[in-house]
């Protein structure tokens, strides 16, 4: 059975919309399962595959990465949230070296069945703090 947008737009809208939240609530259950069990409940493949059914309706680029913003119905989200000169995705482009490294003892730990993402978000948090500095000097992005 399918539905297409150019038979039935309304229906075709609104079965996209129940999907989304269906998804969106089994995800929801998900990262609560996650945060109670701790380490032993999802593998990282395991939350990707439920992020990609959660946004793949409403994003092409449903998955591990989005460069661009979701928008849901008529909401359109801001152009970014932080100003700054350069945001933390660019800064990390900038210099991948901190930010492997970081994933990769996030790695090692995960195999020895313990939960320490601590060396990748001491980076994070440099990166963020440089990108509010920056954001704080220029003064709040222009809406478009």
């Amino acid at each position: 059975m399918s539905v297409r947008e150019k038979d039935d737009p309304s229906l075709f809208y609104k079965i996209q919309e129940q999907n989304l939240l269906r998804q969106y609530d089994l995800l929801s259950n998900c990262i609560e399962i996650g945060l109670k069990k701790d380490i032993e409940a999802f593998d990282k493949y395991t939350l990707w595959a439920l992020n990609y059914a959660a946004v793949s309706n409403i994003c092409q680029l449903g998955g591990r990465y989005r460069e661009g913003p979701i928008r849901v119905g008529n909401h359109v989200p801001p152009p970014k949230i932080l100003g700054g000169r350069k945001t933390v995705p660019e800064l990390i482009r900038e210099n991948r070296a901190p930010y492997i490294a970081g994933l990769q003892a996030a790695d090692r730990a995960y195999e020895k069945g313990q939960f320490d993402v601590s060396e990748l978000a001491s980076y994070l948090e440099g990166l963020l703090k440089v990108q509010v500095e920056e954001s704080v000097k220029r003064g709040p992005p222009a809406a478009s």
